[in-house]
């Protein structure tokens, strides 16, 4: 008697769609997640580096708070930073942000 297959990883859990905004023209932010949100994404990722713990090859706060301008979607942040909760944060940045 042939078993129960197996089923395929991650595919017990729902997923969501959320492409780094890493290499999009920095020219065209605002826009870029505009066509991001009109895509279909479920959350825009950004990649935010303090310069201490990695080169700072991205952005930072203030950039990813002047995107609510542009789009209400949700988003998630990867810090890599030393001290993630400390100075460096911008004041225009809620905690939660």
């Amino acid at each position: 008697m042939p078993s129960e297959p197996t089923p395929l990883p991650g595919t017990d859990r729902p997923f969501e769609i959320a492409p780094s905004v890493l290499p999009v023209d920095f020219a065209n932010f605002g826009q870029a997640c505009v066509d991001l949100v009109e895509a279909g994404v479920d959350r825009i990722q950004f990649d935010i580096m303090d310069g201490r713990f990695v080169p700072n090859l991205t952005f930072g706060p203030d950039l990813v708070a002047s995107v609510r301008s542009w789009s209400t979607c949700r988003s998630r942040h990867t810090s890599w930073c030393t001290n993630p909760t400390g100075s460096s944060r911008s004041s225009s940045t809620p905690a939660a942000a």
